[in-house]
């Protein structure tokens, strides 16, 4: 259905043809809300008219950071920063031990960068002596931002290594302690991705290029000509639960209740149709 379809069908559900009661902008957003509600509930099987691939990805933020030269003089912790390299964003701290900067760690990775930038040391050493230099290395982090479309919930469902030509293995965030096995870690033979801050983290950080499978945000639904971005089957169910809302807003709590049953009752059909319907397979169960 085009959005004036939708509008129009929502109307005459909510008796309203005329919008008397129900101003276009409050059913359009009430569409959106749905819609948004419908993505996030459905299995991903449904959302293939979402599915996108962002093919040769330079990964423009900094992975790693090297302690160069330690430096001589400096005391207590600070903030890291970088400039040039045509990107944005970094930030960092590191801490301190015999005068010397001994430990670093990254806070934000920046993004866009297409050069290494240089890393800057809030704080020169109280002495006037050795400068520390710390050096970035470019890889190993991919910011939701850095993508073509944003992703929902998320919806991260492949991501390929271009410099090794090999597919990574996707973990979850709680598995990352598990890397510092070197039986484990992510390598240019195994290489290891997981998500987590609106971030794509790649092991090894030396990964330069890679290809990203996702589930993009639909686009939002207009007074307009243009259809629905989700699959047809999906659309009606949309209309099910704007109209829940609507009705709730206008305290018809039985109508709201009847809508909301009937969206959420397909919903569970199409959920359960899958699973019973998906592939068996090496590699296959479980996924979502």
């Amino acid at each position: 259905m085009t959005g004036n379809e939708m509008l129009s069908t929502l109307g005459l559900r909510l008796e309203d043809p005329s919008e008397s009661n129900f101003t276009q902008a409050a059913k359009l957003d009430a569409l959106n809300i749905a819609q948004r509600s419908v993505v996030n509930l459905v299995n991903n099987a449904y959302l293939t008219d979402l599915q996108v691939i962002d093919r040769s990805k330079g990964v423009d933020a900094v992975g790693s950071l090297t302690i160069t030269t330690a430096g001589v003089g400096y005391s207590g912790s600070g903030t890291l920063s970088a400039t040039g390299g045509g990107g944005s964003g970094f930030a960092g701290t590191y801490t301190v031990s015999s005068g010397g900067i001994s430990t670093v760690a990254i806070t934000n990775p920046g993004s866009g960068y297409t050069s290494v930038p240089t890393i800057v040391v809030s704080v020169t050493n109280s002495g006037g002596e050795t400068d520390a230099v710390i050096t970035a290395v470019l890889g190993g982090v991919l910011p939701f931002s850095s993508l073509t479309n944003v992703p929902i919930r998320n919806g991260i469902v492949a991501v390929r290594d271009v410099t090794n030509n090999k597919y990574a293995n996707m973990i979850e965030p709680t598995d990352v302690k598990r890397l510092e096995n070197t039986y484990l870690a992510g390598s240019a033979s195994n290489p290891v991705a997981y998500i987590f801050s609106e971030r794509i983290y790649l092991e090894p950080s030396t990964v330069a290029t890679i290809d990203i499978w996702y589930i993009k945000k639909p686009i939002d639904i207009g007074a307009n000509a243009t259809e629905c971005e989700l699959n047809i089957a999906l659309h009606e169910t949309i209309i099910d639960l704007a109209e829940s809302q609507l009705w709730k807003m206008d305290a018809k709590v039985d109508r709201a209740a009847a809508a909301y049953g009937n969206a959420t009752a397909q919903i569970e059909a199409l959920n359960a149709r899958y699973l019973s319907e998906a592939p068996k397979g090496i590699g296959t169960k479980g996924r979502a």
